[in-house]
């Protein structure tokens, strides 16, 4: 029986119904069954744990300790279209529709089966036939504070977590109240001539600036 590598559509002569093997020509792994085949392979990894580490600090202002993990995902090709499928339960925010991104490499490192069949990929892809199915296994740097759970993808350095991340944006100097406070230090030096009075006026803006940026940013 003959079946084409999806990576490089050589054909590939199978003598048996359920077979592991590579492809001769490309070296891209093949997992055969009657039914049909699947390539295995992982991402790339451009990240290492110090940077997940660095990440984490400026998200959440705390340094985690963190463990690499590999996540499955179904890679499936059909009418012209590519959908990637979680391989296995997660309550991952954005897991169901995340997309791995990155160098493709063969997959030379013993990972676990994914959870999910691939009908029920194809199911919860929408399709009833595809022209290629493949496994990718996703890089993730977990880390966890509390009850929280944090994935930081090891390709990209995006951040997902089981609970909605809510990003600390700084507004200083972007507030209405910026302009406000300028207009009074620049009236000051006209109505107080006095230099102590003009600091002390001065030391009151900032702090109100100050207080003001640390409510919003609490809140």
């Amino acid at each position: 029986m003959e079946i084409r590598c999806p990576q490089c559509d050589a054909s590939i002569r199978v003598e048996r119904e359920l077979i592991l093997t590579k492809c001769p020509y490309c070296g891209v792994p093949l997992f055969y069954k009657k039914e049909g085949f699947l390539t295995k392979e992982s991402i790339k990894p451009t990240h290492n744990s110090t940077v997940a580490v660095s990440l984490l600090k400026d998200l959440t202002g705390k340094v985690l300790k963190v463990r690499m993990e590999y996540f499955p995902f179904y890679r499936i090709k059909s009418e012209n279209k590519t959908i990637f499928i979680p391989g296995k339960a997660t309550n991952i925010y954005g897991m169901g529709s995340y997309v791995p991104e990155g160098d493709r490499i063969p997959l030379e490192i013993h990972l676990e089966e994914p959870e999910f069949s691939v009908d029920s990929a194809l199911e919860r892809a929408g399709v009833e036939k595809a022209e290629a199915i493949g496994l990718v296994y996703s890089p993730f740097f977990i880390g966890r504070d509390d009850d929280t759970v944090y994935y930081v993808d090891a390709a990209k350095g995006n951040i997902l977590s089981n609970k909605l991340i809510q990003q600390k944006t700084s507004s200083r100097n972007q507030h209405p109240l910026a302009l406000f406070g300028f207009s009074i230090l620049a009236a000051s030096s006209i109505l107080f001539p006095n230099i102590f009075l003009k600091i002390i006026l001065a030391l009151l803006v900032a702090f109100g600036f100050w207080f003001y940026e640390r409510e919003k940013e609490s809140a």
